[in-house]
């Protein structure tokens, strides 16, 4: 049997007579933990991912959208500062990395080590074995 977890965000908020009151704000669902291979909130807290096995592959499941399955996923995913952008690492065969930013797989790398977003979120940045670069 498998569980739905859902989660909240708890936000406390002074009332006029100074006494704490909560609200609360669903930030989505997710599978039982043991389906869940590894969680990532975005820093601002307003996101949130996960991956889950699909048959033979792997998906991250982005907002409760699942994105499409590979057969390695890297154990990161990176967000813009603002939280608007997204990018992920993933292994297709022996030496074919290839980063996914917003959606779009761009590559192949021999390895991708790192991945992360410009202060302003405009640009992206890969680093890999042999390689410094990328753009968007």
């Amino acid at each position: 049997m498998k569980f739905i977890y859902l989660l909240l965000l708890l936000i406390w908020l002074p009332t006029a007579d100074a006494q704490e009151a909560v609200r609360i704000e669903p930030l989505g669902t997710y599978p039982a933990d043991d389906a869940v291979l590894q969680k990532t909130y975005s820093s601002d807290g307003r996101h949130l991912t996960y991956a889950v096995q699909d048959g033979d592959n792997y998906r991250w499941v982005i907002d409760g959208k699942a994105e499409p399955s590979y057969p390695v996923l890297k154990d990161f995913v990176v967000f813009s500062r603002e939280g608007e952008r997204i990018g992920y690492v993933i292994l297709e065969g022996y030496h074919r990395a290839y980063c996914i930013v917003d959606g779009e797989k761009h590559g192949p790398f021999n390895a991708v080590l790192d991945l992360a977003f410009s202060p302003d979120g405009q640009r992206w940045v890969a680093k890999a074995e042999g390689y410094e670069a990328h753009k968007q």
